[in-house]
């Protein structure tokens, strides 16, 4: 195999080590939510997050659960993407950097999800149960 091939391989492992215990194999469950979340983390997301650091794990959970509620209802048609799918980190995905009625992800100081507002903004779909990871 060529080095990148070894590497995406290695990557994809790591990832999956991290995400399996809040998903199972939904995250290999061609077309599910939990799948298609697990691929653009992997692949696509353009903050490229590293799994093999320790202080990446939890942000990499929730960066990951946040895009299973993304595919689940809809995302790429809602009336504001409040920066999902962006490189900005997962608690700037939303219209103001505080809290003030707007519609996003708000977190607290430790950078962990306290509001996920998406109120009016055309989601369709089940909340999948990932979202409990969030409490």
């Amino acid at each position: 195999q060529a080095p990148s091939t070894t590497i995406f391989y290695q990557r994809q492992l790591l990832f999956s080590q991290i995400l399996k215990p809040i998903s199972g194999d939904r995250i290999q469950q061609t077309g599910s939510p939990q799948h298609q979340a697990f691929q653009w983390i992997v692949k696509h997301d353009p903050a490229q997050l590293d799994p093999s650091t320790t202080n990446s794990s939890s942000q990499i959970k929730q960066r990951y659960v946040l895009m299973v509620i993304y595919f689940a209802t809809g995302g790429p048609q809602w009336t504001n993407q409040n920066n999902f799918t962006s490189q900005f980190h997962h608690c700037d995905w939303n219209g103001n950097s505080e809290f003030d009625g707007s519609l996003g992800i708000f977190c607290n100081t430790n950078m962990s999800v306290i509001v996920l507002d998406m109120t009016q903004n055309n989601l369709v779909g089940t909340l999948p149960p990932e979202i409990g990871y969030l409490t």
